[in-house]
Order: C-alpha cells, then structure tokens, then sequence
C-alpha cells in the first residue's frame, strides 16, 4: 500500500504556553510522518498539511483521531493515499501510546466514526 500520515495535534503530550500558535495546539509529536518507508512524492504532499494543523483537508486527504482504550483522545491527524483505515493506529498510536481506536472524519454527517 501506498499512504502517508501526519499528526496535527499532540493532547498526549501537551504543549507549552510558548508553543502554542494562533489557533493550533502543539505537542511532542506534532509533525510526526509515517510510515518509515514512505516515497519521497508522498512525504512531501503530507509534510505541508502537518505544519498547518487545523487548516481545511484537502480532497484526497482525510481526518483521523486516535483513542486509548478509556476513550481519551491522544492524537489527531490527516492521511492520504491507498490505505485500508488503521494503518496510523497500527504504524503509530498502538506502539507509541498504547492507542486502541482510530476513528476518521466523515463530511456528511460532520461527525468522526469508528471503523
């Protein structure tokens, strides 16, 4: 598969009042790209929107949120490309934080929905 993700919002790792910018809240792993072995084309198409969290997703971009098992939100993120859905629980959520649910964006309802 050929997909790329970037975390926009760190609520794990919460931000210092100097790192807080306009409207976007920062944290440790705010910027984080994965997967490790993504092409060159893709990390630099999903390196622009993981400097600009919070900005209106492009087509061919979707929104993502990743939960532990108690329900608290850790991450947010984008993902784009040929992907099946748990590729950034899998690739970076589960090892990283012990992430357990990754729910995506769904623009007619405007509501986020588990897969």
């Amino acid at each position: 598969m050929t997909y790329a993700w970037v975390i926009t919002f760190d609520l794990l790792n919460p931000a210092t009042e100097g790192e807080f910018i306009g409207s976007g809240y920062y944290g440790d792993e705010v910027g984080t790209i994965g997967p490790g072995d993504i092409s060159p084309e893709l990390k630099k198409k999903i390196e622009v929107l993981g400097k600009y969290p919070g900005h209106i997703v492009p087509d061919g971009f979707e929104k993502f949120k990743l939960f532990d098992d108690d329900g608290s939100l850790y991450y947010m993120g984008i993902i784009t490309g040929d992907y099946e859905g748990f590729e950034p629980l899998d690739d970076f959520g589960m090892p990283n934080a012990g992430c357990t649910d990754i729910k995506y964006w769904d623009n007619k309802k405007k509501s986020y929905y588990s897969l």
